[in-house]
């Protein structure tokens, strides 16, 4: 992986711990699919009113449109150890298109990444950062 993607992750790691936070048990780990082309965070955390472990897998895609190799590749992938109650989520960039993915997959948009037109835009603390659907002025 290239140094520009190992960063966009290290940002990703970011947005994902404001919506599963540590403070709320959940621990984060890095995550190659089994396919190797797909990245992610598998994420766990000790539910004390089940008794049993919560197990998210999320997939990280940049992708404007959400193809069917991204959303299969979700939905196949099997964790070692992890036969049932294992959630899985798609992470996608701030309008991107998602009609394709299935009920069953919790889709999340990205805090820093969102598309302006056609193009993927870093929203930094430094700029304005928009609410979803809203355009930015240059």
């Amino acid at each position: 992986m290239g140094y520009s993607e190992d960063v966009m992750h290290a940002i990703i790691r970011k947005d994902v711990t404001k919506v599963f936070s540590p403070l709320d048990g959940w621990n984060a780990n890095d995550h190659s699919f089994s396919n190797g082309h797909w990245k992610g965070v598998y994420l766990t955390r000790r539910s004390l009113k089940r008794m049993s472990m919560e197990s998210i897998l999320i997939l990280v895609n940049f992708d404007q449109k959400t193809g069917m190799d991204a959303i299969k590749a979700l939905q196949d992938e099997q964790i070692s150890g992890v036969t049932t109650g294992l959630n899985r989520v798609l992470m996608v960039p701030r309008d991107a298109d998602t009609s394709r993915v299935p009920r069953d997959i919790m889709v999340i948009p990205m805090q820093s990444f969102g598309f302006e037109e056609k193009n993927l835009v870093w929203f930094h603390k430094y700029r304005h950062n928009p609410k979803p659907g809203e355009t930015v002025k240059s």
